[in-house]
């Protein structure tokens, strides 16, 4: 991955030229057709743009993860002249439909600006997918991030299961009875996006 960690760690890519060497390496002693980027969060790279574009230049598809909360007006610009609908596209991640649930979660004031971004990309026709992660903080407001989702225009919606990783974690982790009658609750939703919840 090339956009695999930003800070604090001595994997990092931290320099512009190794990063488009690997950049280099990938289209042409792989010859790959395709990459997923992602971090970490991708856009706090000053030259991940150029890196898009680099693998763009050479036909190869980009797929990416992001929470969209770094994104300015010029680089979804950039970000629509880039990517094709058809083979490219962003995975945002959207733990919460609304400003409380959402700092609750990822301890940002970023809610409102994460949404704006989102339905700008999606107005400029960018494939996206929002992935939710399922918690006990926002199990009850599944359905409505479903539905903020559609009415943003994205593509498709993710609903993914929290794992524990270290203690903080614990309070947050689902229980199987509460994931099962969560998908059942999918389930039932009138889709008009398509859904995945796993």
């Amino acid at each position: 991955e090339i956009l695999r960690c930003l800070v604090g760690s001595e994997m990092c890519i931290r320099d512009r030229s190794e990063a488009m060497n690997l950049a280099d390496s990938l289209i042409n002693d792989f010859r790959i057709s395709g990459i997923l980027l992602t971090g970490g969060e991708i856009f706090l790279r000053k030259d991940t743009m150029d890196i898009i574009r680099k693998f763009k230049e050479n036909n190869v598809s980009v797929k990416m993860a992001t929470n969209a909360a770094l994104l300015d007006d010029s680089q979804i610009d950039c970000l629509a002249e880039m990517l094709n609908p058809y083979i490219d596209g962003m995975q945002i991640s959207l733990d919460g439909a609304t400003h409380e649930t959402y700092k609750k979660i990822r301890q940002t004031n970023l809610f409102e600006k994460v949404i704006s971004n989102i339905k700008k990309l999606a107005e400029r026709n960018i494939t996206i997918t929002i992935s939710c992660t399922v918690n006990t903080v926002n199990y009850n407001e599944i359905e409505e991030i479903y539905k903020l989702s559609s009415e943003l225009g994205v593509n498709c919606f993710v609903a993914g299961r929290m794992y524990y990783f270290n203690k903080s974690h614990e309070n947050l982790i689902l229980s199987n009875r509460d994931l099962m009658l969560l998908a059942s609750r999918l389930y039932k939703l009138d889709t008009s996006l398509s859904l995945i919840h796993i």
